[in-house]
């Protein structure tokens, strides 16, 4: 069955590989330019990332291969470790010791796919992710430069702001300058110019040519183009040291083809620190293509991250021992894909298999791809990855995501990547920390010269970094305040410290006789937190009644908490403390937590038509009590209660006869009475069963360390009445 659906749309899938084959195969060879590598390797890369992260993965419409990002980590890596100690460069044996770093990246990838570490890209702010790519775009277009001048000495080549040689970008520019080919210059801008002309034009004007992507027309072009140079212009034909030299697959040996990774330096720091960052960076983009291409595609549920990551790393593991680049998936072929028709992940795979099909019968054709050609492609692609408007955008947003922005930006084109995320990263907790203190509260001082009230505002978000703030507003209270109000009605999370300083004033307050009014803030426990342990510990079991109370008064007069739900999710993620269990009807007019303001993690709660104790119920209360530590056991009935009405009329129906039998005691101690009556008889009849059925329950309600309460739900007017 998976094979047929594999193959299900392959009219669509098989031509839209196609395409994606036709952007693939350039942008390999360009990245293997731009990577100090050999041009093969770039090509292994594309074939694994179709082929084997294809099959692997689920994503339908994500193509995986070599990409810009490692390729500056790599590119940097084959400079050091090819630096021989005669001053001289040799790239191969360079390259081979990366490939060493590939291989444990994808070894890594597998590790955090284990951890389940497929949400790691929610935690990268925006601004350092912006930057991130444009410090990459920026770095793109100051080494491809002197391609584009026809300089393509490659061990001359700036792969940093500062070289090697100790000389920098601008330094290797001007060099550039100095020894121009004027037929490479003239092809790269021909590219440029070409590669935009397509994309945002006549591909958008011309029907015919909205499939054909720009990259193969910017490759067909500049390959006729400098050979009209040769039969022309001879003084501006681009000789073999300008073009591609890819090695022919069928004459070459092995061994030629094959760079085999030195694992002689497995354990060198160097190379185990590359091994991180290309784990850190291929999986960071990998992640976020994943989320933009799955926005993207309208007719797919979201890919399972941790999945992709799996996927990624066995990609890595097989390219880095067969002499390939990194892999990751990339946004661009993705989007191309997507753009092209593709439906299923048969597409990836088919631009896997055309790639392979490709150093069978297109070497001959690659060898006449001018690198500058492919300079031009690169350029475009770093100022889509840094363009101007982004800059002015960043910047009309604040200093809080355009100071991270370009921050991130500056290190890593003056430094390396990984700083400029870390750089980045830091800003932006700073600006978060920042912002939580300034932005705690609004306050301001109300009334006569005699007597005045001081009114604080609090935030939505009052974290542990407010505390300081709190602090030094409360001890310095203006002169003739006699009273204090701290509202938090629109307090979505207050923190623990935060509310306990609050109440330790409270008190302070009440020995200098100044009155304290808190709104929306508990002065037993913090509602706006899920308990804890020592919570559930110290909280008494009339406190929680009142907690109760409190919270179905504030529901009544429509000032219910603006709780924090996400983070009440993300405090219970590792266990649970609610102190107790509420029994009610499984009726959809009578929602629990809603009626008694509560929140993730106060209480249990347990549904059965009529509100009815059962074995299962039972078994569900004996949990809770005796091994979760909750305190109280409620039974809440509701008025117009469709089971009490049932039972009420004798109803007889399969299953729902033996659940409505549990209603009989109820109806038999009240004769005669409306339904609303005999419900709320059930509620004390079940309150007497929890009891009488269970021996645990018992126990615990006769040492006082459990107590059952009840009480009954107006659908009208929404209060509960507690029985005491």
């Amino acid at each position: 069955m998976k094979q047929m659906n594999f193959f299900k749309h392959w009219h669509k899938d098989i031509p839209a590989g196609f395409s994606v084959f036709l952007i693939a195969l350039p942008l390999c060879l360009g990245i293997s330019t731009l990577s100090q590598a050999p041009m093969f390797s770039g090509i292994i890369a594309g074939i694994i990332g179709g082929i084997m992260v294809g099959l692997i993965s689920k994503s339908n419409l994500g193509v995986s291969g070599p990409a810009n990002s490692t390729a500056i980590i790599v590119a940097m890596a084959v400079q050091q470790f090819g630096l021989q100690a005669d001053g001289s460069l040799d790239l191969i044996a360079g390259f081979q010791i990366v490939l060493v770093a590939v291989v444990m990246a994808g070894f890594l990838q597998i590790l955090l796919s284990l951890l389940k570490a497929g949400s790691i890209a929610h935690f990268f702010p925006s601004a350092v992710v912006k930057g991130m790519l444009s410090g990459i775009g920026i770095l793109l277009i100051l080494k491809q430069i002197p391609h584009a001048f026809g300089y393509d000495k490659s061990a001359e080549v700036v792969y940093g702001f500062s070289d090697i040689d100790g000389e920098d970008a601008l330094t290797h520019i001007v060099l550039a300058l100095s020894k121009l080919s004027l037929g490479a210059f003239l092809i790269a801008l021909t590219s440029i110019f070409t590669l935009f002309c397509w994309d945002n034009y006549v591909k958008q004007k011309v029907k015919a040519f909205s499939n054909i992507p720009g990259v193969f027309v910017v490759i067909l072009l500049s390959i006729l183009l400098n050979l009209s140079f040769g039969s022309f212009y001879p003084f501006l034909a681009l000789d073999e040291t300008h073009l591609v030299q890819f090695p022919n697959f069928i004459t070459s040996s092995v061994s030629e083809l094959w760079l085999k990774p030195n694992f002689d330096y497995f354990f060198n720091p160097s190379v185990i620190s590359l091994a991180f960052s290309l784990a850190i960076v291929a999986s960071l983009e990998t992640l976020l293509s994943l989320q933009a291409i799955d926005k993207l595609d309208v007719n797919s549920s979201s890919t399972p991250p941790n999945r992709e990551l799996f996927a990624q790393g066995v990609g890595n593991m097989v390219s880095g021992v067969l002499g390939g680049l990194p892999i990751t998936q990339v946004i661009v072929r993705s989007s191309a894909n997507l753009a092209s028709g593709a439906v299923s992940k048969l597409s990836t795979v088919t631009h896997g298999v055309f790639l392979l099909v490709s150093i069978f019968l297109l070497v001959p054709v690659m060898n006449q791809i001018p690198l500058a050609a492919l300079a031009g492609i690169l350029i475009v692609v770093g100022y889509r990855l840094a363009p101007f408007n982004l800059f002015t955008q960043m910047y009309r947003l604040g200093r809080m995501q355009f100071v991270p922005f370009i921050i991130t930006l500056l290190v890593i084109v003056f430094f390396n990547l990984l700083w400029g995320i870390f750089a980045g990263f830091v800003l932006c907790i700073y600006f978060m920390i920042v912002n939580a203190y300034h932005n705690v509260y609004f306050s301001e001082v109300k009334g006569e010269e005699d007597f005045k009230t001081l009114y604080i505002q609090l935030d939505t978000v009052v974290s542990f970094f407010a505390k300081s703030k709190a602090i030094q507003t409360l001890e310095n209270i203006p002169e003739n305040v006699q009273k204090v109000v701290i509202d938090a009605s629109k307090t979505k999370f207050l923190d623990y410290d935060v509310w306990e300083y609050i109440l330790d004033f409270d008190k302070k307050m009440q020995n200098m006789r100044i009155h304290v009014d808190l709104i929306g803030i508990n002065r037993k426990f913090n509602i706006k937190h899920a308990f804890n342990k020592s919570h559930q510990a110290q909280i008494k079991i009339q406190e929680i009644i009142q907690m109760l109370k409190d919270g179905n008064q504030r529901f009544l007069k429509q000032e219910t908490m603006q709780l924090g739900h996400w983070e009440q999710m993300q405090q219970t993620s590792d266990g649970q403390a609610p102190v107790a269990i509420i029994l009610s009807c499984i009726d959809s007019r009578v929602p629990v937590e809603t009626i008694f303001d509560l929140g993730i993690g106060h209480v249990f709660t347990t549904r059965v038509a009529g509100n009815v104790v059962s074995d299962d119920v039972l078994a569900s209360m004996e949990y809770a009590c005796k091994f979760a530590g909750a305190k109280l056991i409620f039974v809440l009935g509701h008025t117009q209660c469709g089971a009490i009405e049932s039972a009420v009329a004798g109803v007889q129906a399969g299953s729902i006869s033996q659940l409505l039998g549990k209603i009989e005691p109820a109806i038999s101690a009240c004769p005669g009475c409306s339904a609303d009556k005999v419900a709320e008889r059930n509620v004390q009849e079940q309150m007497k069963q929890v009891t009488l059925q269970s021996a645990i329950l018992n126990q615990l309600v006769e040492k006082g360390e459990v107590s059952i309460l009840g009480g009954m739900y107006d659908l009208k007017t929404g209060a509960v009445t507690f029985y005491e």
